[in-house]
């Protein structure tokens, strides 16, 4: 199976298993490293926003094109 495959039909369960239980859920990549207050910032954002379905939060490393982090 084609690793990105893999990873969808993972999300995919997720998704499934937050909806019937009607609980959130937070997905995290394996390399993840999240900031020192991200659960705070997180819930904070939550707060503040409309009922969603998904917010996606993300960073790729590798990519050949930097911003600076603000914090």
């Amino acid at each position: 199976m084609e690793p990105a495959l893999g990873v969808m039909m993972s999300y995919l369960r997720l998704w499934k298993h937050a909806v019937a239980s009607n609980h959130t859920v937070t997905v995290l990549e394996n390399d993840a490293v999240l900031h020192k207050r991200c659960d705070s910032l997180t819930r904070q954002l939550m707060e503040h926003q409309d009922p969603f379905d998904c917010i996606a939060l993300g960073v790729n490393t590798d990519w050949p094109i930097t911003f600076p982090i603000m914090c």
